[in-house]
């Protein structure tokens, strides 16, 4: 039986494989189309899942939530604009927040953080490893919904 660290590592490396297995699925002119005006492309989608994997790693590490700055997020945005740097991004993201779980001590997993998602949010340190999982795989699901919306019914 893995630890919750090794899950948590395991299931974060394997969502962000699964969000790639379905973004290299996607003809390049439907990487930046948007379903709708409010819709979201998926090159948006990998960069937002590299920078949530940034925060995470964040948190991981310094055990505390770090200021959520929108300028630097939009620097971020800015400097990810294609596919292979938001690939990149997300692969180095990906790596980034496995070390921080691998790093992060064990007697400390129960230990409790409040998020800045809504007030009274607050999490386990073993929860915010495994929201990574979450996350990524939440996003997957809502690329697979793109490809459907221009046709692609079959699964990569």
């Amino acid at each position: 039986m893995p630890t919750v660290k090794e899950l948590a590592a395991h299931l974060t490396r394997r969502a962000t494989a699964e969000l790639l297995r379905f973004v290299d699925a996607t003809p390049a002119d439907r990487i930046t189309w948007k379903p709708a005006e409010t819709g979201r492309p998926i090159l948006e989608i990998v960069v937002e899942c590299a920078g949530a994997n940034y925060f995470h790693a964040k948190i991981l590490a310094t055990q505390a939530v770090p200021v959520r700055d929108q300028q630097e997020f939009a620097k971020f945005r800015e400097e990810n604009n294609t596919l292979e740097k938001a690939i990149a991004s997300l692969k180095a993201s990906t790596d980034a927040v496995v070390a921080q779980i691998d790093a992060f001590p064990e007697d400390r997993l129960d230990a409790t953080i409040v998020m800045p998602f809504g007030p009274g949010v607050t999490r386990t340190f073993a929860e915010i490893m495994l929201n990574v999982f979450y996350h990524e795989t939440y996003h997957t699901g809502q690329i697979a919904y793109i490809q459907t919306l221009y046709g692609d019914k079959k699964m990569p």
